[in-house]
């Protein structure tokens, strides 16, 4: 039975402001972001998830979060 997660990770960004100047920076920080989805893989390196299944060994839209990115860790129980 695949678990079902959701993971808080400290995302990277990308700024599309055009011409900036570099002092305005300083005070970046990554995005917080949250994901469910079907955990495929682990490893002492990061979480596997897919968005979608179909059938018993195959899915798609794949996310690899690094653990070391990671802030919180919750599986969810599915009610039947």
């Amino acid at each position: 039975m695949t678990k079902i997660i959701q993971i808080k990770w400290a995302d990277a960004q990308t700024l599309d402001v055009g011409l900036v100047n570099i002092d305005e920076l300083q005070n970046e920080v990554p995005v917080i972001a949250t994901i469910v989805g079907y955990l495929v893989a682990e490893n002492e390196k990061c979480y596997v998830l897919a968005e979608e299944m179909w059938g018993n060994s195959s899915v798609k839209y794949i996310h690899v979060i690094p653990k070391c990115s990671v802030k919180n860790v919750e599986f969810l129980e599915v009610k039947k």
